[in-house]
């Protein structure tokens, strides 16, 4: 965006602010979030997002107003963001959700091994516990 709104000095100018202002939230973002966690609860970190959110929503529909540039031709991928919505479902899923799908070991349980005995493993020099 900063290309297409700005250009030569103003667009350098535009550069620079946006990476000190997002240099100083990665410094202070996680100073925020310890604090309310220590100092209120760990449950004010999923309502954080809604004071950007209220702040930019009437902005957002202002500009959604002012957009005159309307190309009726584009349309969206459904099939393609449906692929993608599974595709990466399918790759986060055995490290994220060990055992639901894929047995308790997190991969496919016809692929691990089986132990032929019920009880735990023999001790040093083939010793039972």
């Amino acid at each position: 965006m900063i290309v297409t709104f700005f250009s030569g000095p103003a667009q350098s100018k535009a550069i620079g602010q946006w990476s000190g202002w997002t240099s100083a939230a990665a410094i202070v973002a996680p100073l925020i979030g310890g604090a309310s966690v220590d100092l209120l609860s760990w449950r004010v970190i999923f309502f954080i997002n809604v004071i950007p959110a209220v702040a930019v929503w009437p902005i957002l529909a202002g500009l959604r107003k002012s957009d005159a540039a309307t190309d009726t031709s584009k349309k969206i991928d459904y099939l393609g963001a449906f692929l993608a919505m599974v595709g990466l479902g399918a790759l986060s899923t055995p490290s994220s959700n060990k055992g639901a799908w894929l047995g308790q070991h997190g991969g496919l349980d016809a692929a691990r091994p089986r132990s032929r005995r019920p009880g735990p493993l023999p001790g040093p020099r083939g010793q039972d516990p």
